[in-house]
């Protein structure tokens, strides 16, 4: 495999104090205008949000949620959807209480929906993206690689196809290699598309191509993140997976929680073309890549497992053999948020908010346009770009903003962000944000994925951590 160097990306943190404050409204002398909240009842989806304000009201104002499971209300009134139901939210002032009947429904995907009232759009300049798009077929039952000129490519931005229809055919060979077990669900690479999701029971949350060329679902069952699982397919049957849980095994060569001592003991070796600890198994049917929290103990914590007919290792997981697109990018974008909440769970960490405004993305594509992982060349600091796009101007209670290069897929800008064993900011802290797990905070994330024709560096990834 072909050695080189990665460089890691640098965070900051900053914190503000939090303070809770009442919204004021100015009035002319004398008159009393009428405290009220600005809706009483409102519809969102999970995932979505909405700002209550509690018009006129002179003193500080106290939110609270019935069902916080439900929806979650900020200090500054901000409502999420987290699961379908109906909560009460109460604005309390002067000893008086205010409430809105929030109703959340489900969605088929689990993206925000970005409020245009509240999110402006990005300061920085964006790049046009390089190269042109990979025409791909939805049907995985096709070669993608081989799709008509006519087809265009999966929109990741419309909800999923229905996976009850997928594939249209049936499958051409029995699985092959060991069964990866993630909690009651099991996988194996050459099973069918259909029996998959026939195992998994849901509906996927996302679809794309990925970088590999091969069709991509992604699936959360139980919502929860602690069995996210990828699956790419070529010709119906399944040819990658990967995951981060606690709850896996595979086979019975590698599990959640192994230590290095047992990798080596059954065949797994280091690998560190990458900058973090993978250590890799190949067997006469697949490729198993396995990877270690070297900061947290060197604990085995997620794999990613190749179809071996694809192609050498190097093919699969070196930028320059992989193809990009804007629609390409932008799934590996929002995978990569998926995978940090599934870390998250991992260590028993409360999930984050899934953000979607494009402001990590428009940071992406611009360090691919310029071929340097340096931002803010010529635009405003990041601090102030924070500010303007993920809070409209007022001030949040912490923001972190990491970038890197040179990673295929989403799952290696994770796995290496985790990694991060040179790094003096211990970036790797702020993935899970133990510091702040006890603070009244609404943690967000906001991914972007890029690349560029030409150069050294290839791909950009960003990850924008903020909270309010």
């Amino acid at each position: 495999m072909r050695k080189r160097k990665w460089k890691q990306g640098i965070a900051v943190l900053t914190a503000a104090a939090l303070v809770l404050t009442g919204i004021t409204v100015p009035g002319s002398a004398g008159a009393k205008a009428k405290i009220r909240l600005n809706k009483k009842k409102v519809t969102i989806k999970v995932g979505g949000k909405v700002t209550l304000k509690l018009k006129n009201a002179k003193k500080k104002v106290i939110w609270k949620s019935s069902k916080k499971k439900v929806a979650s209300v900020s200090a500054k009134g901000i409502v999420r959807g987290k699961s379908a139901g109906t909560a009460k939210i109460t604005a309390k002032s002067n000893k008086k209480s205010y409430t809105c009947t929030v109703i959340v429904k489900e969605k088929r995907d689990s993206f925000v929906e970005p409020d245009e009232t509240e999110m402006p759009g990005t300061t920085v300049p964006t790049a046009k993206p390089t190269g042109e798009p990979t025409k791909t077929p939805v049907n995985p039952t096709s070669n993608p690689t081989k799709a008509p000129a006519s087809e265009a490519p999966v929109n990741p931005t419309k909800a999923p196809v229905n996976p009850t229809k997928e594939p249209t055919t049936a499958p051409t060979a029995a699985p092959s290699g060991n069964t990866l077990t993630i909690g009651k669900y099991s996988l194996s690479i050459g099973m069918s598309f259909q029996d998959a999701q026939n195992i998994l029971g849901s509906k996927c949350v996302d679809e794309g191509i990925s970088p590999q060329g091969y069709a991509s679902y992604i699936y959360n069952p139980g919502n929860d993140y602690s069995c996210l699982v990828e699956l790419q397919v070529k010709d119906g049957k399944l040819v990658e997976l990967s995951t981060i849980s606690k709850n896996f095994n595979y086979g019975d060569i590698a599990a959640a929680g192994n230590s290095i001592a047992t990798l080596k003991a059954n065949g797994f070796t280091a690998v560190e073309t990458y900058k973090y600890t993978i250590y890799s198994k190949t067997s006469d049917q697949e490729y198993i890549n396995v990877m270690t929290d070297a900061q947290r103990g060197g604990a085995v914590y997620g794999v990613q497992i190749f179809d071996k007919s694809l192609g050498s290792m190097d093919t699969l997981l070196y930028p320059k053999n992989c193809k990009y697109s804007d629609d390409i990018n932008k799934y590996q974008a929002r995978l990569t948020a998926l995978y940090l909440n599934a870390y998250r769970a991992y260590h028993g960490a409360g999930l984050m908010q899934i953000t979607d405004n494009g402001v990590a993305q428009a940071h992406s594509e611009y360090m691919a346009s310029k071929n340097s992982d340096v931002m803010d060349e010529g635009s405003v600091s990041w601090k102030t770009r924070f500010d303007q796009n993920y809070n409209d101007g007022e001030k949040l209670f912490l923001k972190t903003e990491y970038v890197s290069y040179g990673s295929p897929d989403a799952f290696s800008a994770v796995t290496y962000a985790i990694a991060e064993r040179d790094s003096t900011t211990n970036f790797y802290k702020y993935i899970l944000m133990e510091e702040y797990e006890d603070e009244a905070v609404d943690f967000c994330i906001e991914c972007g994925f890029a690349n560029t024709a030409s150069g050294s560096k290839l791909t950009f990834s960003a990850f924008d951590f903020y909270a309010y």
